[in-house]
């Protein structure tokens, strides 16, 4: 499961200038191949990296 983590955060960090729902549509789909609980968690991470660099 880190390791999902870890790659969610490093695709997130290859986005630039994207919105907060672009980070958080790019977590939730990396986040799946770990399966609901990911997606959750990735979405999540993404939303809140994404409002951070917005």
């Amino acid at each position: 499961m880190k390791k999902m983590e870890i790659l969610n955060e490093e695709e997130l960090m290859e986005i630039e200038g994207g919105s907060w729902w672009q980070y958080a549509a790019a977590g939730a789909a990396a986040g799946t191949i770990g399966g609901p609980v990911g997606a959750v968690v990735g979405g999540t991470i993404g939303t809140i990296v994404g409002a951070v660099k917005s």
